[in-house]
């Protein structure tokens, strides 16, 4: 395989130090599903040398609607396993670390190791979500985190501003409250100094007759699961995982 000729392309855009940079980043992602799935894809195919994924979860048919390792052959293997293979198809010099766990108190240690450039936070679940912001910021870990894709329609409402900032997403101003009060994060207006990716777009709520609506009037659930809560689609939950890569390269190359 010749490495250059296969992303040279990358080269070309960034330049040589910086492409140096990328491909000398050791880059994790937790959480691969709608939005993780693709950064992982997008990582890959910038040339990254050095990736963690984390997961516990297996493909679920209702996956694949949103979910790049999600097809029938592949319903019921193991998220990550999926993606290592496809990474190692993409860039066959990645070194590709899977950790088959979920990102809890118990398993902080094994995967935020000492030689972490940067995390990408794409997990669902508040509690965790919250410790694995702090414990980046305590680690002095460079993050990027983002809000709920599940919902929303529209890639051109998507913005990326600091996580003190964002508006418009319930699953952040309640990421925002517990950070304050449960890791003594700034509560006078200052920036958390972790980028998010959000939309803007007012939430699509199903209903119980099969329509959707604006309202919310029989929603009660930010969740993503395999039976209920917030539609999603590829374009958009896509777009939320580029975006974040797009944001994780300039932050690996700011100093170049």
């Amino acid at each position: 395989m010749d490495f250059d000729f296969r992303f040279g392309g990358i080269r070309r855009l960034y330049g040589i130090e910086a492409f140096q940079k990328i491909q000398n980043a050791k880059v994790t992602i937790v959480g691969l599903g709608g939005v993780g799935s693709w950064a992982v894809e997008a990582l890959a195919r910038t040339g990254y040398l050095n990736i963690c994924l984390v997961d516990m979860d297996d493909i679920c048919e209702s996956n694949i609607n949103r979910q790049l390792q999600a097809l029938g052959s592949s319903v019921g293997k193991t998220k990550g396993e999926e993606l290592k293979k496809r990474i190692e198809d993409i860039n066959p010099n990645c070194k590709v670390d899977f950790k088959f766990d979920f990102f809890t108190s118990d398993s902080v240690d094994e995967i935020l190791s000492k030689d972490t450039d940067l995390v990408l936070d794409c997990i669902d679940s508040l509690k965790n979500k919250c410790l694995l912001l702090a414990e980046c910021k305590k680690r002095e870990i460079k993050v990027i985190t983002c809000g709920g894709a599940g919902g929303k329609l529209d890639p051109g409402k998507i913005e990326i501003k600091d996580l003190s900032k964002t508006s418009g997403d319930p699953l952040l101003a309640k990421l925002r409250k517990k950070l304050r009060q449960d890791f003594s994060f700034k509560t006078n207006g200052s920036n958390f100094n972790i980028p998010c990716v959000f939309s803007t777009e007012q939430a699509i709520y199903p209903t119980g007759d099969g329509c959707v609506t604006l309202d919310k009037t029989q929603m009660d659930s930010t969740k993503l699961d395999c039976a209920s809560g917030f539609g999603a689609i590829t374009h958009l939950t896509g777009s939320f995982g580029f975006r974040m890569v797009h944001e994780a390269n300039r932050l690996i190359t700011e100093k170049v």
